[in-house]
Protein backbone atom coordinates (compact mmCIF):
# COMPACT_ATOMS: atom_id res chain seq x y z
CA UNK A 1 0.00 0.00 0.00
CA UNK A 2 2.75 2.35 0.97
CA UNK A 3 4.95 2.08 -2.53
CA UNK A 4 1.92 2.53 -4.49
CA UNK A 5 1.28 5.31 -2.98
CA UNK A 6 4.89 6.21 -3.39
CA UNK A 7 5.38 6.71 0.69
CA UNK A 8 8.78 6.13 1.55
CA UNK A 9 9.71 4.07 4.90
CA UNK A 10 10.32 7.06 7.70
CA UNK A 11 7.38 9.54 6.38
CA UNK A 12 4.30 9.77 8.48
CA UNK A 13 2.23 8.24 6.50
CA UNK A 14 4.16 5.19 5.87
CA UNK A 15 4.62 4.76 9.37
CA UNK A 16 0.67 5.62 10.51
CA UNK A 17 -0.04 2.96 7.46
CA UNK A 18 2.42 0.43 8.97
CA UNK A 19 0.98 1.28 12.55
CA UNK A 20 -2.29 0.61 11.38
CA UNK A 21 -1.98 -2.25 9.68
CA UNK A 22 0.27 -3.63 12.72
CA UNK A 23 -2.98 -3.02 15.20
CA UNK A 24 -5.18 -4.12 12.36
CA UNK A 25 -2.80 -7.46 12.56
CA UNK A 26 -3.14 -7.71 16.33
CA UNK A 27 -6.99 -7.47 16.76
CA UNK A 28 -7.42 -10.02 13.73
CA UNK A 29 -4.74 -12.36 15.66
CA UNK A 30 -6.70 -12.10 19.26
CA UNK A 31 -9.88 -12.82 17.04
CA UNK A 32 -9.12 -15.73 14.83
CA UNK A 33 -5.54 -16.88 15.78
CA UNK A 34 -7.34 -19.70 17.86
CA UNK A 35 -3.83 -21.63 17.98
CA UNK A 36 -1.70 -18.48 18.87
CA UNK A 37 0.97 -19.57 15.94
CA UNK A 38 0.92 -15.92 14.59
CA UNK A 39 -0.86 -17.24 11.71
CA UNK A 40 -4.36 -17.50 10.31
CA UNK A 41 -5.18 -20.41 8.53
CA UNK A 42 -7.71 -20.80 6.03
CA UNK A 43 -9.60 -23.21 8.67
CA UNK A 44 -9.09 -20.31 11.41
CA UNK A 45 -10.52 -18.01 9.25
CA UNK A 46 -14.29 -19.75 8.03
CA UNK A 47 -14.17 -20.63 11.40
CA UNK A 48 -14.28 -16.51 12.45
CA UNK A 49 -16.82 -15.56 9.96
CA UNK A 50 -18.71 -18.57 11.24
CA UNK A 51 -18.84 -17.71 14.34
CA UNK A 52 -19.64 -13.73 12.99
CA UNK A 53 -22.71 -15.51 11.46
CA UNK A 54 -23.59 -17.30 14.55
CA UNK A 55 -23.75 -14.23 16.65
CA UNK A 56 -25.52 -12.22 13.99
CA UNK A 57 -28.10 -15.13 13.74
CA UNK A 58 -29.21 -15.06 17.46
CA UNK A 59 -28.50 -11.39 17.34
CA UNK A 60 -25.62 -11.15 19.63
CA UNK A 61 -23.54 -9.39 17.28
CA UNK A 62 -22.29 -6.17 18.14
CA UNK A 63 -21.28 -4.80 15.02
CA UNK A 64 -18.05 -5.61 13.59
CA UNK A 65 -14.66 -6.34 14.87
CA UNK A 66 -12.72 -3.48 15.62
CA UNK A 67 -10.36 -5.30 13.20
CA UNK A 68 -12.72 -5.09 10.46
CA UNK A 69 -13.47 -1.41 10.98
CA UNK A 70 -10.40 -0.37 10.82
CA UNK A 71 -9.37 -2.15 8.49
CA UNK A 72 -12.76 -0.64 6.17
CA UNK A 73 -11.69 2.80 7.52
CA UNK A 74 -8.63 2.44 5.60
CA UNK A 75 -9.85 1.14 2.58
CA UNK A 76 -12.42 4.18 1.93
CA UNK A 77 -9.86 6.60 2.17
CA UNK A 78 -7.39 4.75 0.83
CA UNK A 79 -10.03 4.91 -2.35
CA UNK A 80 -11.21 8.62 -1.74
CA UNK A 81 -8.54 9.99 -3.19
CA UNK A 82 -9.93 13.85 -2.61
CA UNK A 83 -11.28 13.26 0.95
CA UNK A 84 -14.32 14.47 0.06
CA UNK A 85 -16.59 11.88 1.51
CA UNK A 86 -17.44 10.17 -1.20
CA UNK A 87 -15.56 7.50 -3.78
CA UNK A 88 -16.21 8.46 -7.33
CA UNK A 89 -15.77 6.30 -10.43
CA UNK A 90 -12.30 8.04 -11.32
CA UNK A 91 -11.05 7.66 -7.46
CA UNK A 92 -12.28 3.81 -7.76
CA UNK A 93 -10.88 2.85 -11.27
CA UNK A 94 -7.46 4.93 -10.44
CA UNK A 95 -6.46 3.35 -7.18
CA UNK A 96 -7.32 -0.37 -8.58
CA UNK A 97 -5.18 0.21 -11.68
CA UNK A 98 -1.95 -0.26 -9.07
CA UNK A 99 -3.14 -3.15 -8.49
CA UNK A 100 -3.83 -4.37 -11.84
CA UNK A 101 -7.81 -4.28 -12.10
CA UNK A 102 -8.01 -2.70 -16.26
CA UNK A 103 -9.81 1.01 -15.92
CA UNK A 104 -12.43 -0.51 -18.22
CA UNK A 105 -13.44 -3.09 -15.68
CA UNK A 106 -13.61 -1.15 -12.66
CA UNK A 107 -15.17 1.22 -13.90
CA UNK A 108 -17.92 -1.21 -15.07
CA UNK A 109 -17.65 -2.56 -11.30
CA UNK A 110 -18.47 1.25 -10.10
CA UNK A 111 -21.50 1.17 -12.12
CA UNK A 112 -23.05 -1.67 -10.87
CA UNK A 113 -22.11 -0.71 -7.07
CA UNK A 114 -23.77 2.43 -7.33
CA UNK A 115 -26.58 0.92 -9.55
CA UNK A 116 -25.35 3.48 -12.61
CA UNK A 117 -24.30 5.73 -10.50
CA UNK A 118 -27.75 6.61 -8.60
CA UNK A 119 -25.89 5.17 -5.30
CA UNK A 120 -23.67 7.64 -3.82
CA UNK A 121 -20.52 5.70 -2.53
CA UNK A 122 -20.38 6.94 1.02
CA UNK A 123 -18.84 5.22 3.84
CA UNK A 124 -21.52 3.68 5.06
CA UNK A 125 -22.12 2.30 1.41
CA UNK A 126 -19.23 1.29 0.93
CA UNK A 127 -19.02 -0.46 4.50
CA UNK A 128 -22.44 -2.45 3.59
CA UNK A 129 -20.77 -3.83 0.32
CA UNK A 130 -17.60 -4.69 1.87
CA UNK A 131 -19.73 -6.74 4.46
CA UNK A 132 -21.65 -8.37 1.83
CA UNK A 133 -18.50 -9.13 -0.32
CA UNK A 134 -16.96 -10.64 2.80
CA UNK A 135 -20.44 -12.57 4.10
CA UNK A 136 -22.76 -13.61 1.19
CA UNK A 137 -23.33 -16.27 -0.80
CA UNK A 138 -24.84 -14.59 -3.72
CA UNK A 139 -22.89 -14.82 -7.00
CA UNK A 140 -25.04 -11.62 -8.02
CA UNK A 141 -24.89 -9.44 -4.62
CA UNK A 142 -23.35 -6.27 -5.56
CA UNK A 143 -20.83 -6.59 -2.87
CA UNK A 144 -19.18 -8.71 -4.80
CA UNK A 145 -17.65 -5.97 -7.52
CA UNK A 146 -15.90 -4.36 -5.05
CA UNK A 147 -12.53 -5.67 -5.34
CA UNK A 148 -13.18 -4.10 -9.17
CA UNK A 149 -12.94 -7.40 -10.26
CA UNK A 150 -15.94 -8.97 -13.14
CA UNK A 151 -15.63 -12.54 -12.53
CA UNK A 152 -14.51 -13.05 -8.66
CA UNK A 153 -14.78 -17.22 -9.00
CA UNK A 154 -11.03 -17.77 -9.47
Amino acid sequence: ICKLNGWKEGTCKFDKTKELFDEIWTLLRADADSDADEKITAEEWLKLWERRSDLESQDEEEGAPKWLVTYLWFRFNMYDRTGDGVIDSDEFSYVLEDFGIPQKQSRQCYLIMTENDTKRLDYDYFCELAEEYLTSEDECALGNFITGRLDFRH
